[in-house]
Formats: structure tokens, C-alpha cells, sequence
């Protein structure tokens, strides 16, 4: 398995390859998230299971606002910023050490 060290602004680390240096194994991640999260599950299994609560509306608002950002950030060439969306909404338990 090569590596290939990258030091990039904020981005640091190896990637690990398999075989063609094209596929990448290990994602860039973003800067470890230490602040208050919001539960994607929560707001998503209200919506599904109609349990509606006072704050969903704003809930769904703001996560949508921050899938937007996510996707320009994404689309502008920004990688980390689908690892700081996951991190955010409680989705990154998957995540490896960085």
C-alpha cells in the first residue's frame, strides 16, 4: 500500500492507496468538531414518523442552509466540508482518526 503525504492550508496527512494512485482510500477530513452538534436523526425521524415539535420547522431550515454551504463549499473544490457537515449533524461515528 503506497502514501502519498499532502499538506495543503488546513488539510494535512497521508492518504493510503490500493494499487492506482487514483484511488483514494482515506477522505480528507476537516478539523476535529468540538461544539454543540444537532442530530440529524432526530429531526429526520420526527419528519418521517410525523412527531412534530415546536423547533422542526427551524431545525429543517438551518439544514438545509447548511447542505447548501456544504455543496458550494463542495463543488468549489472544498472536500473537508462533506466531514465537517457529517461531524455537525452527528453523523461521523464512522469517522477515522485523523
Amino acid at each position: 500500500m503506497a502514501g502519498i503525504e499532502v499538506s495543503t492550508g488546513e488539510l494535512v496527512g497521508t492518504l493510503r492507496t490500493e494499487g492506482p494512485v487514483e484511488r483514494l482510500v482515506m477522505p480528507l477530513l476537516g478539523k476535529k468538531h468540538t461544539g454543540m452538534k444537532i442530530s440529524a436523526e432526530g429531526i429526520l425521524g420526527r419528519i418521517a414518523t410525523g412527531r412534530y415539535w415546536k423547533g422542526l420547522d427551524y431545525g429543517c431550515e438551518v439544514m438545509l442552509d447548511h447542505l447548501e454551504r456544504m455543496a458550494e463549499r463542495f463543488y468549489a473544490g472544498d472536500p473537508t466540508a462533506v466531514d465537517e457537515f457529517l461531524q455537525l449533524y452527528d453523523l461521523a461515528d464512522k469517522r477515522p482518526a485523523a
